[in-house]
């Protein structure tokens, strides 16, 4: 198992790669304030890594390639934007991501829809600026998808059939509203404040 770390608060540098340890690495390194470089092996590690709700500001190169998967990526109210992070692009497993109030002003890139697995679990991008059409996204086990107060447009796309949380609240998407008939597992659903039409149907 990860060792109890928290009396190297001077620790600048970290490296686990090519082990065989085990544990929620994010609970390690939380004691440890003036880390700068940490290197660890997803397949050994439960990469799990919450900052949200905090005022960071994660300064990333565009160019940097992560060489961790993580699992959890939980980021509300930290400043990520105002680009949307490239690095994601390298986040190919994960399960739930929040980058709620992320200060995001820009289109979500296509590569980002394209690597949603059927592990996701939850995503909420809200409270940003971000823009463009949203594609049909049919991957998730019983998933949350929070989408609101951004500036997506276009028609409603096709979620999973068995998405239990849809939020769409405060954005720009356009059509009818006959989709709602697809979910079988449905408990929450917020459309208002969009530019939707039609009638709602029998189900």
């Amino acid at each position: 198992m990860l060792p109890d770390l928290s009396a190297l608060s001077s620790l600048h540098e970290l490296y686990f790669e090519t082990n065989r340890l085990e544990g929620t690495l994010a609970e390690k390194i939380m004691p440890l304030p003036e880390i700068q470089s940490l290197g660890a092996s997803a397949k050994l590690l439960n990469v799990y890594l919450d900052l949200s709700y905090n005022s960071l500001v994660l300064e990333i190169d565009p160019e940097w390639s992560s060489t961790f998967s993580l699992d959890v990526m939980s980021f509300s109210s930290c400043k990520l934007g105002p680009s949307f992070p490239a690095w994601l692009q390298t986040q190919k497993n994960f399960s739930i991501l929040d980058i709620l109030a992320a200060q995001i002003i820009d289109a979500v890139p296509g590569w980002f829809w394209d690597q949603l697995t059927p592990n996701l679990r939850y995503l909420n991008v809200s409270y940003n600026h971000i823009h463009g059409s949203v594609p049909d996204l049919m991957y998730g086990n019983r998933p949350y998808i929070e989408l609101r107060f951004n500036n997506f447009s276009g028609p409603v796309p096709s979620f999973p059939s068995n998405t239990e949380t849809l939020l769409l609240r405060n954005n720009m998407f356009t059509g009818l509203v006959s989709f709602l008939c697809e979910f079988t597992n449905i408990i929450r659903i917020d459309l208002s404040n969009n530019q939707l039409s039609g009638e709602l149907p029998d189900c």
